[in-house]
């Protein structure tokens, strides 16, 4: 399972470090830690694995007592999701995305930490070709997304943009106008 681990930063060459999160006792179906973020003083990191609904959501206020976010559940209720691939603060929100082979990636966003509101269950339209929205970030008043997608008749690397957070665009022409452009980890500054 994944680990979770932290240490005091000081300028040695031999970091003390400490275990804080161990998923071979707590869901070994937990494979990977994916993402690391702070939004309004508390960490959140996200999770992928085997199984249904391994895209979960875990927060600590201290940094070392983690409990799962129940709004977020297992793959916000959807057993298709099954990684939380990456988180952004926009507008005083915060917003997850996911990978989801069958549907297409998904964002969610929250201003409380416990309500969750969908954005896209299907990709922005494009649907289970493009499994992952794979990173999001804000730029420039904007906040991008960037999709990257496994499977055979992709639409190649999609780039969104939207101002108020809802409303999404697309940016660029599917894979910068090459089909065969997935982009091995898309992102976006």
């Amino acid at each position: 399972g994944a680990q979770l681990w932290r240490t005091p930063y000081d300028n040695s060459n031999v970091a003390n470090w400490t275990q804080i999160v161990d998923f071979a006792i707590v869901d070994t179906a937990i494979k990977i830690v994916t993402y690391l973020y702070v939004w309004n003083d508390t960490i959140y990191f996200g999770t992928a694995g085997s199984g249904g609904g391994k895209g979960q959501l875990w927060q600590s206020i201290d940094g070392i007592n983690f409990t799962q976010n129940m709004g977020v559940g297992n793959g916000f209720g959807d057993l298709g999701n099954y990684a939380i691939t990456s988180m952004t603060d926009f507008e005083n929100k915060l917003y997850v995305t996911t990978r989801h082979q069958t549907n297409g990636g998904e964002v969610w966003r929250t201003s409380d930490g416990n309500s969750w509101q969908q954005i896209t269950n299907d990709a922005f339209g494009v649907g289970g070709v493009l499994d992952e929205l794979h990173n999001i970030r804000v730029s420039f008043g904007n906040v991008w997304i960037t999709g990257l997608s496994s499977i055979t008749g992709s639409t190649g690397c999609p780039v969104w943009r939207s101002n108020d957070g809802f409303n999404f665009i697309q940016s660029n022409a599917n894979g910068f106008g090459d089909a065969n452009n997935k982009g091995n980890a898309p992102l976006a500054i």
